[in-house]
């Protein structure tokens, strides 16, 4: 399951997709269709399944992917501003997990932050959540935070900005996991 957070990521992998001999659901964030920008159109350099850290950091790995990357992005900017250096770690791949490149950014950092769209109860934010505590237990300074949606049915049209996670959530979770 690819969830791509910008258009270069989205060609390549759709590329991988498309290759790929297993089949492969294609997750586009139609809030991303807006973003314009140049795109290389590189050919895939990294298997099916592999993360990637879209900004490094050293006080906290900020999880994310589709849509909510961008949004961490911003909250790693304001942070910055304040001295927090945030590292933004971007999935790509929901099926199969990175649990490798999720456990080295989490055991650098030390903490963790989950960021998505989908409800709290049953999100996939809850299986990224288990496997930092399986695979970091030792090296978490902190218990791990996640940002999500609320336990409601996903609104329509303008409520939904109300229902995402909000760039001051996000910033208060980093905030409860740095003062912990």
């Amino acid at each position: 399951m690819a969830a791509p957070s910008d258009a270069g990521d989205a060609y390549t992998l759709l590329l991988q997709s498309v290759r790929s001999e297993d089949p492969v659901v294609f997750m586009e964030p139609k809030a991303r269709y807006w973003d314009r920008k140049p795109v290389r159109l590189l050919e895939p350099s990294t298997p099916i399944g592999t993360s990637r850290i879209v900004r490094p950091g050293r006080h906290a790995t900020l999880v994310a992917w589709g849509a909510m990357v961008h949004r961490c992005l911003q909250v790693a900017e304001l942070a910055a501003e304040d001295g927090v250096d945030l590292e933004v770690l971007d999935l790509r791949w929901l099926k199969p997990i990175d649990a490798t490149g999720l456990a080295a950014s989490v055991a650098r950092t030390k903490r963790a932050v989950v960021v998505h769209e989908a409800p709290l109860t049953a999100g996939l934010g809850a299986e990224v959540a288990a496997l930092v505590t399986e695979n970091c237990f030792r090296d978490l300074a902190a218990p791990v935070q996640r940002v999500t949606g609320f336990d409601v049915p996903y609104p329509a049209g303008p409520l939904e900005p109300q229902y995402l996670p909000t760039i001051d959530r996000v910033l208060l979770a980093v905030q409860r996991t740095l003062e912990y």
